[in-house]
C-alpha cells in the first residue's frame, strides 16, 4: 500500500468517527435530540462538510502547484504566482462583508449552492483554460481574473455553512461540533495539497482546477436535493427549532429608568468597529493569517527549492497528509489545553502558542534542507498544530454576544482583515523569493507568530469593559441561557466563561454557551477575587 492510499485512508477514519461521535456518541446531542433528528442533520452537514473540503481544494490547488518545476513549465515567476494567490485573497477580503449580509438575504441553501456552482463554473473554465492553446498574455490575465472570481464566490459559501449548522445544534452542542466539523474542513488541505503534486504529475497541471471543479458541481446538486436550512423545513423536524443567537442588542438608560432602545444592525456594526478590544483581535487576526498563509502557499516551494533532489509525489503526500492530521489535533489539543491546563483563558495559550509557532517555523527553515522526509512531515505537523491550532483558539476571542442581524457582517470584517493579510503576504512572498531568496520570508513568518500572540494581549487589556454589552446590558437581552461576562476574554471571566464555535477554518462565529445558574453566595466570593 503505497503512502497516499494509506494517508487517505487514515483521513477517512477520522472523518467517520467524527460523524458517528456526532450522532451517536456526542452526551449533548443524545439528551436533546432523537435518534432520527440526530442522523437527519448528519445528512444536512456532511455534505457541506464535503463541499466546504472541495472548496479548499478550489482554494489551495495553486499552492500545491506553487514549485518551481511547474512554474517554469507554465512561464510563471514567482512574483506573478504570488499576485495570482493575492487577486484570489483580496477578492475575498473585499467581498466578505457583502456575501456575509447577501446570504442572509437569500438563505443559506442558495447562498452555499451559489458558491458551489460559482466556484465550480470558474474553476472548470481554468481547467479548459490551461487545455487549450491561448496567447500567453490572455492566459496570465484570465488565470488572474478567474483565480480571483473562484475565491470570491466561495464567501457565500462560508457565511451560508454557518448560518445552517448554527439552526441544526444547539449552543451547547457547537463546541463538540466545531471540533468534528473541523474535520471535514480540514481534509481539504490533503486534497489538494496532499494529491496535487500526483494530479500534475498524472495528468497536468489543468486538472487541478477541473476535479475540484467536477467536484463542486456535484456537491451543489447533492445539496439542493438534501440540505435544509433549517429543522422548520422538513416534515418530521419542523418543531425542533433551536434557539441559536440573541436577539438585537437591547441598551438600557444608565441612570436606572425603565427607558430603553434598541440599536440597528449598523449602529452595532459602528460600535464594534469603535471597540479597541475587537480591533485588537483583529490585529492578531491580520499576523496570524500572514503567518499561515504565507506559509502554506510557499512551503512547497521553499522545500523544492533547498533540497538537493525534487519532492516526489509520495514525499508531498506525507508532507499533506502531516498538516492535515496537525488540523486535526491542533483544532482539538489547544482548546482542551485552554480548558484545563490553563482554566479556560484563552490569553496566554494563545501568546504561548504564537511562540512555539514561531519556533517551529524557525527550525523548518534551518532543518528542511538535510532532514529526512518524515523528520520534515513531523515539523510540518506541528507547524499545522499551532498554526491551525491557534487559530481556532483565537476565534474564542471573536464577541460572543452579536447578535443574528450582525453576525455574518462581523465575521465578514474578521473574514476581511484576515484575507486581506494573506493577499499581502502572497505579493510580498512572490516578489522577495524571486529576488533574495526564502531568508526574509521565514523571518516575516516568525515575527507575525509573535506579534499574532503580542496583539492578542493588546485586545485582552481593552477588554475589562466588555466587547459589545455590559452584565447589566446583557441581562435585559431575552435568551434561552444564562450569561456572565460577555467578552471571552475578559480578565474577570475566563475561568466563568466558555464559547462554541459554529464556523470553523478562517472565518469564525462564536455563540455564547449557557451555563448553570450560581448561587449569590458564590457570585460574591468570584466577585471578591477579582
Amino acid at each position: 500500500m503505497d503512502v497516499e492510499t494509506l494517508t487517505s485512508l487514515l483521513i477517512l477514519v477520522f472523518v467517520v468517527c467524527g460523524a458517528l461521535y456526532d450522532v451517536e456518541l456526542s452526551p449533548e446531542g443524545r439528551a436533546l435530540h432523537s435518534r432520527g433528528y440526530r442522523w437527519r442533520r448528519l445528512q444536512n452537514w456532511f455534505p457541506m462538510g464535503v463541499a466546504y473540503a472541495a472548496f479548499y481544494m478550489a482554494r489551495y490547488n495553486v499552492a500545491a502547484g506553487n514549485v518551481s518545476a511547474v512554474r517554469d513549465k507554465l512561464g510563471f515567476s514567482s512574483a506573478y504566482m504570488g499576485w495570482v494567490l493575492s487577486a484570489g485573497s483580496w477578492a475575498y477580503a473585499v467581498s466578505g462583508p457583502f456575501t456575509g449580509q447577501m446570504t442572509d438575504r437569500i438563505g443559506g441553501k442558495n447562498g452555499i449552492i451559489v458558491a458551489c456552482l460559482g466556484a465550480a463554473l470558474c474553476n472548470l473554465s481554468l481547467g479548459v483554460l490551461f487545455l487549450c492553446k491561448v496567447p500567453f498574455v490572455v492566459e496570465q490575465v484570465l488565470f488572474v481574473v478567474l483565480y480571483a472570481a473562484n475565491v470570491l464566490v466561495q464567501g457565500f459559501g462560508t457565511s451560508a455553512v454557518v448560518k445552517i449548522n448554527a439552526a441544526w445544534y444547539s449552543t451547547s452542542e457547537r463546541g463538540i461540533f466545531a471540533g468534528v466539523f473541523n474535520i471535514m474542513l480540514t481534509c481539504g488541505y490533503y486534497l489538494s495539497l496532499g494529491t496535487g503534486s500526483s494530479i500534475i504529475g498524472t495528468f497536468g497541471w489543468a486538472y487541478v482546477f477541473a476535479i475540484p471543479g467536477a467536484a463542486l458541481f456535484v456537491m451543489a446538486l447533492v445539496i439542493s436535493c438534501y440540505v435544509k436550512s433549517s429543522p422548520a423545513d422538513t416534515h418530521n423536524f419542523s418543531e425542533e427549532i433551536l434557539p441559536t443567537t440573541m436577539n438585537s442588542q437591547r441598551i438600557s438608560s444608565s441612570d436606572g429608568e425603565d427607558n430603553e432602545f434598541y440599536l440597528t444592525p449598523k449602529q452595532q456594526m459602528q460600535q464594534l468597529m469603535r471597540n479597541y478590544t475587537f480591533l485588537g483581535y483583529l490585529g492578531a487576526v491580520f499576523f496570524l493569517c500572514w503567518a499561515r498563509d504565507g506559509f502554506l502557499n510557499w512551503f512547497f516551494s521553499f522545500f523544492d527549492a533547498v533540497r538537493e533532489a525534487p519532492l516526489t509525489s509520495s514525499d508531498t503526500a506525507i508532507i499533506g497528509g502531516a498538516w492535515t492530521m496537525g488540523g486535526f489535533v491542533g483544532g482539538i489539543l489547544c482548546g482542551w489545553l485552554s480548558d484545563v491546563i490553563f482554566h479556560s483563558d484563552r490569553i496566554m495559550p494563545i501568546f504561548i502558542f504564537s511562540l512555539l509557532q514561531a519556533v517551529v517555523l524557525g527550525l523548518i527553515y534551518l532543518m528542511s534542507a538535510t532532514c529526512s522526509v518524515m523528520m520534515l512531515g513531523g515539523l510540518v505537523f506541528f507547524s499545522s498544530v499551532f498554526l491551525l491550532g491557534n487559530y481556532t483558539l483565537l476565534s474564542y476571542t471573536v464577541p460572543s454576544d452579536l447578535s443574528q442581524d450582525i453576525a455574518a457582517g462581523a465575521a465578514g470584517v474578521m473574514t476581511a482583515v484576515g484575507y486581506f493579510s494573506t493577499g499581502l503576504s502572497g505579493a510580498f512572498m512572490g516578489n522577495v523569493v524571486g529576488r533574495g531568496g526564502y531568508g526574509v520570508w521565514a523571518f516575516s513568518l516568525m515575527v507575525a507568530s509573535v506579534f499574532a500572540g503580542v496583539f492578542t494581549l493588546l485586545g485582552s487589556y481593552f477588554s475589562e469593559e466588555g466587547m459589545m454589552m455590559t452584565k447589566e446590558q446583557a441581562a435585559g437581552t431575552p435568551h434561552p441561557g444564562d450569561f456572565e461576562e460577555m467578552t471571552p476574554l475578559s480578565l474577570g471571566s475566563v475561568s466563568s466563561r466558555r464559547a462554541s464555535i459554529v464556523r470553523l477554518n478562517s472565518d469564525f462565529v462564536v455563540s455564547p454557551m449557557p451555563l448553570p445558574r450560581k448561587s449569590p453566595l458564590l457570585e460574591q466570593d468570584e466577585a471578591a477575587s477579582f
